[in-house]
């Protein structure tokens, strides 16, 4: 007698196996049942794509995957310190502060994250104006004030002047004027007197 079998099937989990029974049931009964079971091999888990998430500070990041596959809760959670590799601002170019963050489970993916430090300008010193011998020219400067910075700016300007003659009651007047380019060098006058013949 040939009977067709009936299948029952188990099936596998991320964690357990499982199985795949067939049953073959004979009309005669001096044939007995035959039962032939076969084990369906762990299906692993189905894991999402990972996700990462850096702390506030950026000092650490957490890489994240979880099991998408119906009924299963597992995850894989791994938290790294980061490294810090920082290039310095200047005053006129922005700096750089790295943070990068290694996994040891092959899974996850090497994270960056980069902080821009602003440059902050140069922090200039009050301007000093220095007049040549003759009033015929000044020049203005000012200096970076901060560390590791030596710029400056220098501008010479020639003067122009104006002369009030002096007269039998009232002394004359010579004064010497100087505009700069530079928006940061104020005007400069300088005072000139001619006094009375006695």
């Amino acid at each position: 007698e040939t009977v067709k079998a009936e299948i029952t099937t188990n099936a596998s989990s991320c964690f357990a196996e499982g199985t795949r029974t067939y049953t073959a049931a004979f009309d005669n009964e001096d044939f007995d049942t035959q039962i032939h079971t076969e084990t369906l091999g762990v299906v692993g888990h189905s894991w999402s794509v990972a996700s990462y998430e850096w702390a506030d500070n950026h000092s650490t990041c957490t890489a994240k995957r979880e099991c998408e596959a119906e009924g299963c809760t597992a995850e894989d959670t791994e938290t790294v310190q980061a490294s810090v590799a920082t290039t310095d601002e200047t005053c006129t170019e922005d700096g750089t502060k790295v943070y990068t963050a290694e996994f040891e489970n092959e899974y996850f993916e090497i994270q960056t994250y980069t902080e821009t430090l602003t440059a902050p300008g140069h922090d200039w010193s009050e301007v000093t104006y220095t007049w040549a011998e003759g009033y015929g020219a000044c020049t203005a400067k000012r200096e970076c004030l901060r560390v590791g910075c030596s710029e400056e700016e220098t501008e010479v300007k020639s003067s122009t002047s104006v002369t009030v003659e002096p007269t039998e009651d009232e002394n004359g007047s010579i004064t010497y004027t100087v505009d700069f380019d530079n928006a940061a060098f104020v005007t400069q006058t300088e005072v000139e007197i001619l006094y009375t013949d006695p």
